[in-house]
């Protein structure tokens, strides 16, 4: 995400992958651009990572908001998670990444409402992503 002045604030968080596979696949993304009131829905680029020597199926990605201290993004924002399922799996191959969107698969997007109520206190905040998935074998 970005945060009032431009700067990029970039997480990343590891899994251990199921069906016997002893490496974690990784997660790391960020919003393309600047969230606000009523913005549209800006992609979160995310880049799947796998450091196994066979290839995964990750089917599930997953990506929540952190509490913010001053603008609470459970009232401000909202995420539509990406497409991907165990019907709709992502592949990657041994020692490859992916970035989300794919030509079968959308990338998660976020967007701040536009509330009736005051939002000053949103102004300049930063939002921290957290990512969460499943994959197989």
């Amino acid at each position: 995400m970005y945060d009032h002045v431009g700067n990029v604030t970039q997480i990343t968080h590891s899994w251990k992958v199921a069906a016997g596979s002893i490496q974690d696949f990784s997660i790391s993304g960020d919003a393309v651009d600047l969230l606000y009131p009523g913005a549209p829905a800006r992609p979160i680029a995310l880049k799947l990572t796998n450091p196994n020597s066979v290839a995964i199926l990750v089917t599930d990605v997953r990506v929540t908001v952190a509490p913010n201290t001053d603008c609470n993004p459970a009232t401000n924002v909202v995420v539509t998670q990406s497409d991907v399922s165990t019907t709709k799996p992502v592949k990657i191959l041994a020692g490859a990444s992916v970035t989300l969107p794919t030509q079968l698969v959308a990338a998660p997007k976020i967007r701040m409402l536009n509330l009736s109520t005051n939002q000053d206190a949103c102004k300049n905040a930063t939002f921290s992503l957290s990512y969460n998935g499943s994959a197989r074998s």
